[in-house]
């Protein structure tokens, strides 16, 4: 039985799959060659785990032919869901390690299972079924407030990430405040130019001088209300730009924690469940499985 133990408890998908997307991630933006190696490293630790598990899975003849199936299928299901293939690698033999881990599983599950019986091949499928949803249960259930924050983060950004950044939202109020200061320097001193002279020539009492001076009185008004506008405007942008910027920095951080497509299509399966409804679905697929697999102490989640 720990040879099957083995086989079932090894392989933490979510983590794989994470250090694959983010080695290809790297690779694109041609990241520094040792941080590659390093992820690469691992992949190549990982990928001989995979190996290891499906043949100690192969050689537990004690245990019982639908259980070993299971065991190998839900092997290969977390092969496909880690994203490692031969390609992420750049060593020919690292590729070619790869690929025939891929096809050793692949192959003896396919070919254990056809020789299950239909009612057996069912219950099988029902079994790995249950485990990889039990896997997103527990994946939701331990991380979905994050999920949640990181959601409404990446609102956030993507309402501003195309508008102005802080250094431009900052020259833009320092320049609301110039314009604002100027436009009332010189409304006050077209007003000063334009009444003394009818003053001058018609006296503070005269109509002429009274509607230059409501003219200038209304001018002034719209300048200001027109500065006040402006500088409302550039407030605004400098605090979306705050927001964005907090958004970018927690969507950056979580991209070090989390394999975030696997959060978004998991929270996107199960957005219409409560969390009792999802734990209550949990342990039915925990309930499941160790029907399926007896009292074996399995260690899936680690």
């Amino acid at each position: 039985m720990d040879a099957l133990n083995l086989g079932l408890g090894m392989a933490n998908a979510a983590a794989n799959a994470h250090s694959a997307a983010k080695l290809e991630e790297m690779r694109q933006q041609g990241a520094e060659a040792a941080l590659m190696q390093e992820l690469i490293k691992y992949l190549r630790n990982e990928i001989f785990n995979f190996k290891k598990s499906a043949e100690a899975i192969l050689e537990a003849e004690d245990v019982e032919p639908k259980v070993r199936v299971g065991a190998l299928k839900l092997l290969e299901a977390r092969l496909e869901q880690s994203g490692i293939e031969p390609t992420l690698f750049v060593e020919l033999a690292d590729k070619e390690y790869a690929s025939d881990t891929i096809k050793l599983i692949q192959s003896n599950s396919s070919q254990l299972f056809l020789a299950l019986s239909p009612p057996e091949q069912k219950e099988t499928e029902q079994a790995v079924e249950a485990v990889m949803q039990l896997s997103e249960y527990e994946f939701y259930l331990e991380n979905h407030d994050d999920f949640e924050e990181i959601s409404r983060a990446k609102e956030v950004y993507d309402l501003y990430k195309t508008r102005h950044g802080c250094l431009m939202s900052m020259v833009i109020l320092f320049g609301g405040f110039m314009i604002l200061s100027i436009l009332c320097s010189i409304s006050s001193g077209i007003n000063l130019i334009v009444s003394q002279p009818l003053i001058a020539l018609f006296g503070s009492e005269s109509a002429i001088v009274s509607i230059v001076g409501v003219i200038m009185l209304i001018l002034t008004g719209m300048t200001i209300v027109a500065g006040l506008v402006w500088y409302g405007i550039t407030v605004s942008r400098w605090q979306n730009s705050k927001k964005y910027n907090e958004a970018k920095r927690k969507i950056e951080n979580s991209k070090d924690q989390y394999d975030i497509s696997r959060a978004i299509e998991i929270e996107a399966k199960l957005e219409n469940y409560s969390r009792e409804d999802i734990v209550a679905m949990r342990d039915e697929a925990q309930a499941t499985l160790k029907s399926f697999f007896g009292e074996s102490p399995l260690q899936l989640m680690q």
